[in-house]
């Protein structure tokens, strides 16, 4: 299964590539909607709690959105790498997956569950996209990707669940890294950083009408208030800081 990975290396960086060649498979194992292939270089539990919690996320979306995602092939390969706050997938992408097909790749040790959680929800959900203007203090016009910034925005609902963490503490370290991708220098969004960052955070400050609604597939309400919203939010310029998308990153 990496070997289809290593054909596809557009998100890879040559450290990741030459990493990837090492691992074997370390961890296999058939589950009621998926299967889950662990690559390592060494021998790995967190495979199997990841296996659980995605187990578990098909529930969830059953229960509260009526929604039963499609047998997936699930490939995690714990890459070392850090994410920075540098505009370049190569620093900010941890996984990656075809709507058409039935694979999905996580290739990033960090927040490896999240990833996960965000790629099998894209199978669930694709939220029509639009332009928005938003007001950013930074910039004039910004490049907005709806779709996954609510994927985004479920997926670190879940991870909260999961990890029996608060709303209340998320929100202050997704505010710690609005203000940081505000203040990322020379910066065109190649990647969608501003969606995962900026907008998930406003969904999250309303998060319980943001799950009404889409509950309710009132999807043109969650894009009114978005585009109704400005950015007033004090820009840091990040120097060394890692990027970590979520307040509680481990399983």
């Amino acid at each position: 299964m990496k070997n289809f990975l290593l054909e596809h290396t557009d998100y890879l960086t040559n450290c990741m590539i030459t990493y990837i060649k090492k691992t074997k498979l370390v961890f296999y194992k058939e589950y009621q909607y998926f299967r889950l292939y662990g690559y390592s270089t060494k021998k790995n539990s967190n495979y199997s709690l990841c296996g659980k919690r995605i187990e578990r996320l098909y529930t969830d979306l059953l229960k509260d959105f009526g929604v039963q995602v499609k047998y997936l092939n699930i490939v995690m390969i714990d890459c070392p790498n850090m994410r920075k706050f540098i505009d370049h997938p190569h620093y900010i992408n941890g996984g990656f997956t075809y709507l058409h097909k039935n694979i999905i790749f996580v290739y990033r040790n960090d927040e490896m569950l999240k990833v996960a959680l965000h790629e099998v929800i894209h199978h669930a959900f694709y939220f029509k996209d639009t332009d928005i203007y938003l007001g950013d203090p930074i910039r004039s016009t910004v490049d907005i990707n709806l779709n996954e910034a609510i994927v985004e925005f479920l997926a670190t609902l879940y991870q909260i669940k999961y990890t029996n963490s608060n709303i209340k503490n998320e929100l202050k370290h997704s505010l710690k890294n609005v203000k940081y991708v505000l203040g990322m220098p020379n910066t065109t969004f190649n990647t969608n950083i501003y969606s995962y960052i900026v907008i998930k955070h406003l969904l999250l400050k309303k998060h319980k009408l943001i799950l009404y609604l889409i509950q309710k597939k009132q999807y043109d309400k969650i894009y009114q208030y978005i585009y109704n919203t400005k950015i007033n939010i004090k820009p840091i310029k990040p120097i060394k800081q890692k990027l970590i998308f979520v307040s509680v990153s481990y399983l």
